[in-house]
């Protein structure tokens, strides 16, 4: 719609993409509406290899105010949450995510580190909460029952960042990984896997 506009004022227009995933003639009709398009990573830069809107296209990171992961207390959270050492994701419950990875992997870690605790950060964003109640699910069959904590939506990350003694982010596709930056401001580690932007991120 603001494209249009645009083309019917006069007026330049900037689309602003923030995912990876081309979508043909679409992309194609958006980006001649468009002067520049601005997008959060290399990754999504590819989105527009051969569309021959190339050179309309500018790489601007994601920005993100560190300072309250750098100053961040995670002391209390982390005794609410079962203490240390502390492994999570952070993120939606949504499929790309791919949090059963993560629970199987902390379902192995977990047979050897008695003491590690595991915690899922985020909402399903489905109506009814579908898809946590499967990933509750996988987590019982797993065996980790009292291992694992849902913590729903918060507004604290900063601080759960600081009390995570590791964040993994275990994504199928991901145009940036915001999370990723937000870890690392607050010195925590992170394992990702390596899709999209991620290793423009990580390194």
């Amino acid at each position: 719609y603001a494209g249009l506009a645009g083309r019917r004022a006069g007026v330049p227009v900037l689309w602003h993409v923030r995912i990876a995933d081309a979508e043909g003639n679409w992309d194609r009709f958006l980006g001649g509406l468009a002067r520049r398009i601005a997008v959060n990573s290399q990754a999504t830069r590819r989105r527009f290899a051969g569309s021959g809107l190339e050179d309309k296209v500018r790489v601007v990171y994601n920005g993100e105010d560190l300072e309250p992961y750098a100053r961040a207390d995670g002391t209390a959270l982390r005794r609410e949450l079962g203490g240390r050492p502390l492994i999570g994701m952070v993120g939606r419950l949504s499929a790309e995510k791919d949090h059963e990875t993560f629970l199987q992997a902390a379902a192995r870690v977990a047979g050897s580190w008695p003491q590690a605790r595991f915690v899922l950060v985020g909402e399903d964003p489905e109506p009814g909460q579908p898809r946590r109640r499967a990933l509750e699910q996988l987590a019982g069959r797993l065996g980790l029952e009292g291992r694992v904590v849902f913590t729903g939506a918060r507004q604290d990350i900063p601080a759960l960042m600081a009390a995570l003694d590791l964040l993994v982010h275990c994504a199928h596709r991901e145009a940036f990984g915001r999370v990723l930056v937000e870890a690392m401001a607050a010195a925590r580690p992170v394992v990702a896997t390596a899709v999209g932007g991620i290793p423009e991120v990580v390194g």
